[in-house]
């Protein structure tokens, strides 16, 4: 991104010639807080998405007849990911007010953990994400057949757990950088509408 100063004057200008006040306004900065609101995401995202990612792996290195997989294609994400919220949420209200703390904050870690999964639901997310687990996982337990039952499991737990917490951090990043960008995105449009009109009502109509 070229933000130096003399390439980055005349794009100001002709802007500015070339949109409404409030639209420069907001428009100007609107990139940068895009971006950094989506590096925040990224790494939120990043945070929420390792164990679902790690439980996933587990889950279907142990269940490798796909027919046994029903409850753990977005189930057992679901169940994580709204879990960790409800975890956060408690942990945080009991530091601030004791066991009343940590009941009012798990509710709205529930309630927080809800409404991410139904906005990631939008998306596709889950079935996306656990169908990543899924391939990667199949893929590097193929060849376990050496050993005893017991064995085998053991290995294809462990692959399935690395595997699948690298790609919570990976696949976690992403969908927190395009959630944050979004977020942000529409809280600009919103501020853009409200100055926008705010300018147009000051202005009055226009005269022909």
């Amino acid at each position: 991104m070229n933000i130096g100063p003399i390439a980055f004057a005349p794009s100001l200008t002709a802007a500015a010639g070339k949109k409404s006040i409030g639209r420069f306004i907001v428009d100007l900065p609107r990139t940068i807080i895009e971006e950094a609101a989506g590096v925040v995401g990224g790494v939120a995202g990043t945070a929420t998405h390792i164990l679902p990612g790690a439980f996933e792996g587990i889950a279907d290195g142990l269940h490798t007849d796909p027919q046994d997989r029903g409850y753990h294609r977005t189930g057992l994400y679901t169940t994580t990911l709204i879990s960790e919220f409800i975890v956060a949420g408690a942990a945080i209200g009991a530091m601030q007010g004791g066991w009343i703390g940590a009941l009012l904050g798990g509710s709205g870690g529930l309630l927080t953990g809800l409404i991410c999964r139904g906005i990631e639901g939008k998306a596709n997310v889950p079935e996306r994400f656990v169908q990543n687990v899924e391939t990667s996982v199949d893929t590097a337990i193929a060849g376990n057949t050496d050993g005893s039952k017991i064995k085998i499991a053991v290995q294809n737990a462990t692959q399935g757990f690395i595997l699948g917490t690298g790609i919570g951090i990976k696949d976690g990043y992403s969908v927190g950088r395009e959630a944050g960008k979004g977020l942000v995105g529409g809280v600009l449009d919103v501020a853009y509408g409200t100055l926008e009109g705010i300018f147009e009502a000051v202005r009055g109509p226009k005269k022909h």
